[in-house]
C-alpha cells in the first residue's frame, strides 16, 4: 500500500482540480465537456499506473492537467471571425507531455 499512496494522493488532487477548473472556472475556458474528457483519460492512464505501482505517471498526470491549462489559458490564440481557440490544444498536449515526461522518468528510475 505504501507503494501506491502517492500515486492514489495524485489521483485525488487531479479530480479536484477537474472539478476546480470544470465547475468555477467555466467563464474562463467555457468548455463543458473537453475538461470532463481530458481528465477522463489522465485517469485512467494514471488509475493503470497505480495498478502496477508506479507513483510517478499520476504525479505528472495532476500535475500536467493543471499545469496544461494555466499554460492554454495564457498562451491561446483567438479567431472571432472564425470563431476559433487554440485552448482546447494547448491544454492537451501540455497535458499529454507531461503524462510522457512521467512515463520516461519511471523508466530512468528503474533503470
Amino acid at each position: 500500500m505504501k507503494k501506491r499512496t502517492a500515486g492514489i494522493t495524485a489521483l485525488v488532487a487531479l479530480l479536484a482540480e477537474y472539478l476546480v477548473i470544470r465547475y468555477p472556472l467555466l467563464q474562463m475556458h467555457r468548455m463543458k465537456e473537453w475538461p470532463l474528457d481530458l481528465v477522463a483519460a489522465a485517469l485512467v492512464i494514471s488509475g493503470i499506473a497505480v495498478w502496477v505501482k508506479n507513483s510517478m505517471v499520476p504525479v505528472c498526470a495532476a500535475i500536467g492537467y493543471a499545469a496544461g491549462f494555466a499554460a492554454g489559458y495564457f498562451f491561446q490564440t483567438s479567431d472571432p471571425i472564425k470563431m476559433t481557440n487554440n485552448l482546447w490544444i494547448i491544454w492537451t498536449v501540455t497535458t499529454l507531455g507531461f503524462i510522457v515526461l512521467g512515463v520516461i522518468l519511471s523508466v530512468v528510475k528503474a533503470k
